[in-house]
């Protein structure tokens, strides 16, 4: 969670009490001031805080959806960036999780494309001769999406359409550059 959105967080937070505290003083007047009273109205305003709390949650998580595009052979890479962008609150989409038996995967990888708010590409050998990878790549390209590039091996070749982004060297990776690129998409 960024500066911004810690400080909206706790703004909430605040706002949610003070109605708390307003609901106590405006209702005292109308209802009886019996202790049962006051606790029913503090939990009406508690519940409010934990709606507006929840909603700020969720709103943040859609804000923070990433699928990532790779070829399968390069999964052990994969799975330590889905696991370091959960550790950073990130809703990871990856079709090794989405797509059940039985399900279209063309459908199901296009719902998840346009789902996620970044989609990070994972350059490799693999992916150049993946038509797969091939396929989603020349989806998001015709979509307004924030792509990440993601160099993972020494023989690579930048797909067509994505020469003129700029992409992170992740070659001879390590758990503090991923970190670091994760840091970076905040």
């Amino acid at each position: 969670m960024n500066k911004k959105q810690y400080l909206a967080k706790n703004l909430i937070s605040i706002i949610s009490i003070v109605v708390a505290i307003a609901s106590l003083t405006i209702f005292s007047g109308i209802i009886s001031n019996s202790i049962v009273d006051i606790i029913l109205h503090f939990a009406i305003g508690l519940v409010f805080s934990l709606i507006l709390n929840f909603l700020f949650d969720f709103l943040l998580l859609k804000e923070k959806s990433v699928f990532i595009i790779y070829n399968h052979k390069d999964s052990e890479i994969v799975k330590l960036i889905a696991t370091q962008l959960r550790q950073n609150k990130y809703e990871v989409l990856l079709d090794t999780e989405l797509i059940k038996t039985g399900e279209r995967i063309s459908d199901k990888i296009d719902s998840s494309i346009n789902k996620a708010k970044k989609i990070i590409i994972v350059i490799s050998k693999n992916s150049a001769n993946s038509k797969w990878v091939d396929l989603e790549i020349k989806k998001v390209l015709t979509m307004q999406k924030s792509i990440l590039p993601i160099v993972v091996t020494e023989d690579f070749i930048i797909p067509d359409g994505m020469k003129d982004i700029k992409y992170e060297d992740l070659r001879n990776y390590d758990s503090e550059k991923i970190n670091k690129f994760i840091v970076g998409l905040n």
